[in-house]
């Protein structure tokens, strides 16, 4: 089982939804997080999960990918 850290939302100012299967998903979420934080200082990323940047404040991915994340 994942352990997941308890954060301060005022804190997070990237997220960033990593994939790998380019099903298309991880896509569809990143796009809808940016509406939905739009008018929020967070930005949003998508990206594979093999690059996920450092200053990355919330990785959000499928469970199997975890471990690499």
């Amino acid at each position: 089982m994942t352990r997941m850290a308890t954060i301060n939302g005022t804190a997070v100012k990237k997220v960033v939804v990593a994939c790998d299967a380019g099903m298309g998903s991880s896509v569809m979420l990143a796009s809808q997080l940016k509406r939905q934080l739009a008018r929020t200082n967070v930005t949003v990323e998508h990206t594979p999960v093999n690059t996920i940047p450092a200053d990355a404040d919330v990785v959000i991915c499928h469970a199997g990918l975890a471990a690499r994340a």
